[in-house]
């Protein structure tokens, strides 16, 4: 104890003059105990020089459940800090608020054993700061506040222990992220918000056990998002919006058992698309909205248990589609509209259960398309219009059940048919128009 007496004896000796000349100091100044003068020296020593202070358990427990409650609030306009490291034995720290002007720290590493702390606010002027570690043991974190300056970070790791997080919050201007690895243990996660300028993230890993997503916002200029990992169990998640300028992505993998997600927004610039895989027990997606600009997609396969879908928009400019394959349960589609530019599509596959679509509007570019199997189950089919630019289609099989068909308008360029089977049950079939350019057709039987 003589040492430690010693120790900040001769530390208040050598700030002495500092505690009195500085008018930030909090602490009255006729309040000068050893403690007092020892806290106010391991500020100093740790928030200007960085350096280790080795304490003994007696003011373990003192510092950390003092010098992060109050003397950061009050010290908080010293704004040079660079780094804070609270790696080994800083277990009891249950806030870390540096939300006003810290706005030079880079680092926060608190990687093994600051396993009680709930909240980190950084969410004003922490501009600088481009690495957070929180990877191992910090297993109590629910919320991590950057959602105003913290426009500088690059890499946030909560991959293995940060189970209780349930909000992350990046909404504003985070724009330099690029990786955000939540991909073990973060199963209590409900919302992700990056919905305004994070347009540098490149990968979002959501692989394995976070269940509880029901909201992913990366709505507006997250520009560079290359690939969704949301395969395994993220079951909860009900909306994916990526409606504006997500123009990079080239996978979504939602295969397995994302089973609530009702919505697919991609609507507007998200031209780099060339798989969409929903292909096992997505079966509550009600909407897949492509209309737009979504010029590269090349496969949807929508093939198993995607039972409720009823609206594909495919209208505008989805230009490279060549195969559509809804070919077993999807059978509540009513509409599939391919109208405008859909140039590239060369099958499409509704043969088995498809049996509330009632309308196929394929009227103006879908030049290539050479084969459409409506064969089985297509009852409620009423009108097919492939009266435009439908020049290379071959075979139509409407054969067993499409009672309902009314209008079939093959009327202008629709020169390479060779055969429409109408044979069974097609009695409502009142107007076939083949009366331009349909010069290859060589048996129809009604």
């Amino acid at each position: 104890m003589l040492c430690y007496v010693m120790a900040g004896y001769g530390t208040y000796i050598s700030v002495k003059t500092h505690i009195y000349s500085n008018s930030f100091f909090f602490l009255p100044r006729s309040f000068l105990s050893f403690e007092n003068v020892f806290l106010k020296s391991f500020v100093v020593v740790v928030m200007n020089s960085l350096h280790s202070c080795f304490l003994k358990s007696y003011f373990k427990s003192f510092v950390e459940n003092t010098l992060y409650d109050t003397v950061m609030k009050h010290y908080d306009h010293h704004n040079h800090i660079s780094q804070i490291g609270l790696s080994r034995t800083c277990s009891h720290i249950s806030q870390i608020d540096l939300s006003r002007t810290c706005s030079y720290i880079s680092q926060i590493d608190l990687s093994r054993t600051c396993s009680h702390i709930s909240q980190i606010d950084l969410s004003r002027t922490c501009s600088h700061i481009s690495q957070i570690d929180l990877s191992r043991t910090c297993s109590h974190i629910s919320q991590i506040g950057l959602s105003r300056t913290c426009s500088y970070i690059s890499q946030i790791d909560l991959s293995r222990t940060c189970s209780h997080i349930s909000q992350i919050d990046l909404s504003r201007t985070c724009s330099h992220i690029s990786q955000i690895g939540l991909s073990r243990t973060c199963s209590y996660i409900s919302q992700i918000d990056l919905s305004r300028t994070c347009s540098h993230i490149s990968q979002i890993g959501l692989s394995r056990t976070c269940s509880y997503i029901s909201q992913i916002g990366l709505s507006r200029t997250c520009s560079y998002i290359s690939q969704i990992g949301l395969s395994r169990t993220c079951s909860y998640i009900s909306q994916i919006g990526l409606s504006r300028t997500c123009s990079h992505i080239s996978q979504i993998g939602l295969s397995r058992t994302c089973s609530h997600i009702s919505q697919i927004g991609l609507s507007r610039t998200c031209s780099h698309i060339s798989q969409i895989g929903l292909s096992r027990t997505c079966s509550h997606i009600s909407q897949i909205d492509l209309s737009r600009t979504c010029s590269y997609i090349s496969q949807i396969g929508l093939s198993r248990t995607c039972s409720h879908i009823s609206q594909i928009g495919l209208s505008r400019t989805c230009s490279h589609i060549s195969q559509i394959g809804l070919s077993r349960t999807c059978s509540h589609i009513s509409q599939i509209g391919l109208s405008r530019t859909c140039s590239h599509i060369s099958q499409i596959d509704l043969s088995r259960t498809c049996s509330y679509i009632s309308q196929i509007d394929l009227s103006r570019t879908c030049s290539h398309i050479s084969q459409i199997d409506l064969s089985r189950t297509c009852s409620h089919i009423s009108q097919i219009d492939l009266s435009r630019t439908c020049s290379h289609i071959s075979q139509i099989g409407l054969s067993r059940t499409c009672s309902h068909i009314s209008q079939i308008d093959l009327s202008r360029t629709c020169s390479h048919i060779s055969q429409i089977g109408l044979s069974r049950t097609c009695s409502h079939i009142s107007q076939i128009d083949l009366s331009r350019t349909c010069s290859h057709i060589s048996h129809q039987s009604k």
